[in-house]
C-alpha cells in the first residue's frame, strides 16, 4: 500500500501500471505466493480451477463494492473487461474464471460488459520474471466487440497482480483502441 490507507481503500497502482498510464488499482487482499496453506489463496485458487458460483459471486461482489465509490457519479463512462486466461488454462479447466467474475461484477455494477481483450497463445505467467512477462503476453483487441468504447473508462478485472506486466499490456492495448482510461481492478496483489 502506498499511500497508507487500508489495502480495500488504497487505490494507488503499483509503479509499473502508473508508467503504462493505469490511474487506479483497486485491490482486496494480499497474495502471498508460497503460502499454500492461506485461506485466501486457496480461494483464488479454488476460483481458477472450479469456477465456483459461490466464489465467483463473493469476489465479484467485494470488488463492485470497492469500485462503487469511484463509479458511482459517473456509471455511463465505465465498461467492464478483463484479462483472459491462456487457451490452454481455459482448456485445462474449461472456463476463464476472470470472465465469470467480470461479468457478475458488471451486473452487480448494473456497467456494461465486454469481451476487448484476445489472449493469443502464451504461456502461463506463473514463474517468470517481468521481462519474460512483458515477451510472453501476446494479446489482441476484440474487434468482434459491438459496444464503442471510444472515450469510455475500462475497469480491468484480473486475479492476481505480481508484476503487472499482464495488465499493462492490457491497458496498452485497450487505449491504443480508444479507451480514454483504464482502472484495474484485481482479487489480489502479490506481497
Amino acid at each position: 500500500v502506498f499511500c497508507g490507507k487500508k489495502l480495500t481503500k488504497c487505490m494507488c497502482p503499483t509503479p509499473k501500471l502508473e508508467t503504462n498510464r493505469v490511474h487506479r488499482l483497486t485491490k482486496l487482499v494480499y497474495y502471498h505466493a508460497h503460502s499454500n496453506d492461506l485461506v485466501v489463496n486457496k480461494a483464488i485458487f479454488k476460483l481458477k480451477k472450479t469456477a465456483e458460483r459461490h466464489l465467483v459471486d463473493m469476489f465479484a461482489f467485494d470488488m463492485a463494492q470497492a469500485l462503487l465509490p469511484l463509479i458511482e457519479h459517473n456509471k455511463e463512462k465505465y465498461i467492464v473487461t478483463y484479462a483472459p486466461r491462456t487457451r490452454k488454462a481455459i482448456l485445462k479447466y474449461g472456463h476463464d474464471h476472470m470472465e465469470l467474475v467480470s461479468r457478475r461484477m458488471a451486473e452487480l455494477l448494473d456497467l456494461p460488459w465486454a469481451k476487448l481483450i484476445i489472449r493469443n497463445n502464451g504461456k502461463e505467467q506463473k514463474g517468470l520474471t517481468y521481462a519474460e512477462r512483458q515477451r510472453n503476453v501476446n494479446v489482441s483487441y476484440n474487434r468482434k466487440n459491438p459496444i464503442d468504447v471510444k472515450g469510455k473508462y475500462a475497469i480491468l478485472v484480473d486475479d492476481i497482480v505480481t508484476t503487472s506486466a499482464t495488465l499493462s499490456s492490457c491497458a496498452k492495448l485497450l487505449r491504443k483502441n480508444g479507451i480514454r482510461s483504464v482502472v484495474a481492478a484485481v482479487i489480489a496483489v502479490s506481497a
